[in-house]
């Protein structure tokens, strides 16, 4: 980012290699499922196809990685491999910014980027942008919006807030 020297504060968190576990299991079950058969000449293609999508979401869950900027702009957000540039919420569009602990499964149905929708209006009504654990960064938008931003540095956020006057 080209305005490395005005980061107030910067965070990258990786996806947890444990979530490759399963993915792991379930390729292993297809390898001995198929060589116990000892059919290597005959259906070759399902199992070389099971093999490949595996080996795609366990390269996909190890390249997503979340990155959060906050400065005296406002707060940056990106979610790599699904966002290619940042999101930007401006502190002009932010009417309150504080961590918060939250339920991942409860609140979003798992980690990952999330989103709720308003049933009558069909418009996302909350997101969250999470990898791993259960603190983050809320904002709440002067749209009504509501956006959750996991960290791994919640002290370290409350401190810039406050450095930014953006919470008591």
């Amino acid at each position: 980012m080209k305005y490395k020297e005005e980061i107030s504060f910067y965070e990258k968190q990786k996806m947890p290699l444990l979530f490759l576990i399963p993915i792991g299991i379930l390729l292993l079950f297809v390898v001995f499922s198929f060589i116990s058969k000892n059919k290597i000449n005959e259906n070759v293609w399902p199992f070389v196809t099971v093999i490949i999508g595996c080996t795609s979401v366990a390269v996909l869950f190890y390249m997503m990685s979340l990155e959060t900027i906050i400065n005296e702009t406002g707060v940056y957000i990106k979610m790599f491999p699904i966002q290619w540039k940042y999101k930007v919420y401006s502190w002009d569009s932010i009417s309150e910014a504080y961590v918060r602990k939250y339920n991942p499964i409860m609140e979003y149905g798992g980690w990952g980027y999330r989103f709720g929708m308003n049933l009558v209006t069909n418009r996302k009504i909350s997101v969250a942008y999470s990898l791993s654990g259960n603190m983050g960064l809320q904002l709440i938008l002067t749209t009504g919006r509501r956006v959750l931003i996991a960290t791994h540095k919640p002290e370290e956020i409350t401190e810039i807030l406050k450095e930014l006057g953006k919470t008591d």
